[in-house]
């Protein structure tokens, strides 16, 4: 056999064996070229050019690291609105969602206040979580009707309140002529407090609803009974005490469930500087309980009374011999905030509102509490329970803050206005044509803390807060070829979207 033959049948040979192993083989390896790129089969392309890198992005950093939660509004339950569907200011100020501190509103009654064009408004309204209520403001409507007694003779000294007060907090009453007759004007609408007083009557109140053309209304009074209260302290600023008085342990009575609890939001019963007070309107059949508040002292149980025909004499205790702290409050500008409420707690001691059926005003049944309110100046002093104690500065329209007492001494305690919206921080960003990444974490800076996100070029960076507060903010913003630029942002105070970064 030629030479020349045998070579090409030992090429032909090793050729079949090459196809052959190719053809049983289970993985067929593939060779990435040096730097990345596709992977190529062997011999298949390897020499041409490998892929450009990316290019590099611009890099942000940012760390932000909780200092204090701010205590959140509670959310409204209840929307009050114009005939014509413009929104009005409006709180709730008793029975269910009262109070500063509410996490989770239930249901049942409550008094909601409105800010109306010539004053204060007060409406009841039915609370339902799972189903927001409107109230709806309208035009004023005259409502007429009669006070009569038992008897149905007319009480000509009756007046009646329609639960309206004017700019300076006072209330907007009517008086009866000598028929017991009254025409009183309310905006019209539904859930208005119907409440009628007369000396030596047991004050009541029933909601109504105020329109055009609604037909008279007739009003029965009770007699009433007179509860003389004796507060027993020494004379330490007595006059600044108020009294309240709160449903019973059994319950209430059928003319305990007429008389207006919620009329004490407007501040109690005054105590003269001799440490007395009269509350001479009440039923005569039922059982109460007579709660002293005073800023000075921690607020105690209620004193049981049984109420009877005859006027009765009720020594309330109360303790005036805590330490006493003085301070004020004021906005992020530093002007005062008059008439905030500063409560002074144990530290353990969970700050909440009530949970009373009834429409009482909020906190009457934190024992242990002291609670003051701002004057003009923003001052204010109040007791402080035992070592530890907190400050729990609230405010409607503001955050609301948990201050150790300590640390109150000497400065005043600012609450910064509640912006709404989630708690989130947006970030600029750094070049308007180029895409960039940002890098964020919250907290301490422990390890595998930290996440990355991409963004279109001129979009802005977002991180979530985990709640609204006083935060410590560091931004960096890393660009090719150049040296950072970071800005350190100490206390920023986040109580809805804040936008931050640094200059290009």
């Amino acid at each position: 056999m030629r030479r020349s033959t045998v070579i090409l049948l030992l090429f032909g040979c090793t050729a079949a064996a090459l196809a052959g192993w190719l053809w049983w083989a289970d993985d067929v390896v593939l060779l990435a070229p040096p730097g990345g790129g596709a992977a190529v089969a062997p011999g298949g392309g390897g020499d041409g050019p490998a892929p450009a890198p990316a290019p590099a992005r611009l890099r942000g950093v940012l760390r932000a690291t909780p200092r204090e939660r701010f205590v959140q509004p509670p959310a409204d339950a209840v929307r009050a609105e114009t005939a014509t569907g413009e929104p009005l200011a409006a709180r709730v100020v008793a029975g269910v969602g009262a109070g500063l501190d509410v996490e989770r509103v239930g249901r049942g009654a409550a008094l909601l206040e409105i800010e109306g064009p010539a004053g204060l408004l007060l409406r009841r309204v039915s609370v339902d979580p799972a189903q927001p209520s409107r109230v709806r403001v309208g035009a004023p409507v005259v409502v007429r009707g009669q006070v009569v007694d038992a008897q149905q003779q007319p009480i000509a000294a009756a007046r009646v309140w329609l639960g309206e007060r004017t700019a300076d907090g006072l209330e907007r009453s009517f008086a009866v002529d000598d028929d017991g007759r009254f025409e009183a004007f309310a905006p019209a609408g539904a859930g208005v407090p119907l409440v009628v007083r007369a000396p030596g009557f047991a004050s009541q109140w029933r909601p109504i609803t105020a329109a055009a053309g609604a037909p008279e209304l007739r009003e029965v009074l009770q007699p009433a009974t007179t509860l003389h209260l004796q507060v027993a302290a020494r004379a330490v600023e007595i006059e600044r005490a108020r009294a309240f008085v709160v449903p019973g342990t059994d319950g209430v009575t059928v003319g305990l469930a007429q008389w207006p609890f919620f009329a004490q939001v407007l501040g109690g019963y005054e105590v003269d500087a001799d440490g007395k007070a009269t509350v001479d309107d009440l039923p005569q059949r039922g059982e109460v309980g007579v709660v002293m508040r005073h800023p000075l002292a921690a607020l105690r149980a209620p004193v049981p009374v049984t109420l009877a025909a005859e006027p009765q004499r009720v020594v309330v205790p109360l303790s005036i011999d805590l330490p006493v702290q003085m301070g004020a409050v004021g906005d992020e500008a530093g002007e005062p905030l008059a008439g905030a409420t500063v409560f002074a707690r144990p530290p353990r001691l969970r700050l909440d509102a009530s949970r009373s059926r009834r429409l009482l005003p909020p906190y009457l049944d934190l024992r242990g509490v002291c609670a003051a309110t701002a004057g003009a100046s923003g001052e204010f002093s109040i007791g402080v329970p035992g070592e530890g104690a907190r400050l729990s500065v609230r405010k409607p329209g503001f955050a609301g803050r948990d201050v150790p007492a300590i640390e109150a001494r000497n400065d005043a305690i600012s609450l910064p206005a509640w912006r709404g919206g989630d708690a989130v921080l947006q970030v600029a960003p750094p070049s308007g044509d180029a895409a960039w990444i940002l890098a964020f974490s919250v907290g301490d800076g422990s390890v595998g803390d930290t996440f990355e996100q991409a963004y279109e070029p001129g979009a802005s960076g977002t991180l979530s807060l985990p709640y609204a507060g006083r935060y410590d903010v560091t931004i960096r913003i890393e660009r090719p070829g150049a040296e950072p630029v970071e800005r350190v942002m100490r206390g920023l105070l986040v109580t809805g979207p804040v936008g931050v970064g640094v200059d290009r």
